[in-house]
């Protein structure tokens, strides 16, 4: 979605993004949307995250001096850098809480006007008691996992550290445009699928998640980072829930493809059900998302392939 911004910023020029991680699955889609709405961005280097995500020797007055070239007064920090898979240890300069939290202090040093920090819903909040009852900003966080509770952990301090931050809680991005970019079951069955391989499928393919397309994820993330609100966390949630299984039916039908997949046990912290709800959003923005899953699978993916 593009956004017109001369009605906000009539008194004063529109503010510079930063984005953290602008080569991943978000963060090249938020470069292209905030370009389309006319707005200007920096790109955070990833010698800059390696230096702030492993040394604890540099001084804090060396750090700054870094990135001011990087973090103008008045910016908007977009922090989406954070790559660890949710079912393996973080080890990356990228996934590393030392990282997030240095980020956030040092935008706070150097005047950002707002920081924005990607954490994960689903790890976050972990398993439902049942589809109908959707996590909201104030269920009682549950991680089961490492990457769960150093996610939780970050966004713990980058509030201590900078009051102007909003932590986003995102369900399960995907984009059908690319479907063998980003983690999840979306590019790993496209990939199997498209390359004649079997599907290795942990579990038995009935785990019910919320999903939600990168292109909704950006708008949401845009029409936040102008929105005056109060909250500092919000959910970014699409509101649909789908099963592994069904997912997978919907793909392989619209590639015409008859899947192989080989079932194994399910990983010990695999969340099982996981619905957001998006209604603070909502009410906060006047957001809503598009079409679900299923059907940009049906109308895109054979487009894509063509």
């Amino acid at each position: 979605m593009n956004f017109s911004y001369q009605t906000i910023y009539r008194k004063s020029a529109p503010p510079t993004y930063v984005i953290a991680g602008s080569t991943g699955l978000i963060g090249s889609s938020l470069c292209k949307s905030i370009a389309a709405a006319g707005l200007s961005y920096i790109t955070f280097p990833r010698s800059l995250v390696s230096i702030l995500g492993t040394s604890s020797q540099v001084l804090e007055s060396e750090l700054l001096e870094y990135c001011r070239s990087y973090i103008p007064s008045g910016s908007i920090v977009v922090n989406c850098a954070w790559q660890g898979r949710p079912l393996l240890p973080v080890v990356d300069s990228f996934s590393s809480p030392l990282f997030s939290t240095r980020l956030a202090r040092i935008s706070r040093e150097l005047n950002a006007s707002h920081h924005i920090f990607f954490s994960s819903a689903g790890a976050i909040y972990g398993c439902n008691r049942s589809l109908t009852e959707a996590h909201t900003e104030t269920s009682q966080p549950n991680p089961t996992s490492v990457y769960g509770r150093q996610k939780l952990d970050a966004e713990r301090d980058i509030l201590r550290l900078f009051r102007n931050s909003t932590i986003l809680r995102v369900s399960n991005v995907y984009d059908v445009s690319r479907p063998n970019i980003g983690h999840g079951i979306l590019p790993a069955a496209f990939k199997a699928f498209t390359n004649g391989a079997p599907l290795k499928l942990y579990g038995d393919g009935s785990q019910r998640k919320d999903y939600i397309s990168v292109q909704d994820t950006v708008s949401a993330v845009l029409q936040l980072s102008f929105k005056k609100t109060d909250k500092s966390i919000i959910n970014i949630s699409s509101g649909y829930v789908f099963s592994v299984t069904e997912i997978i039916n919907s793909l392989s039908k619209a590639l015409n493809i008859q899947p192989l997949i080989t079932y194994n046990p399910s990983h010990p912290n695999d969340i099982p059900i996981s619905v957001i709800s998006n209604s603070l959003l909502v009410a906060e923005t006047g957001w809503c998302p598009s079409d679900h899953l299923l059907t940009q699978i049906k109308s895109c993916i054979t487009q894509t392939i063509l």
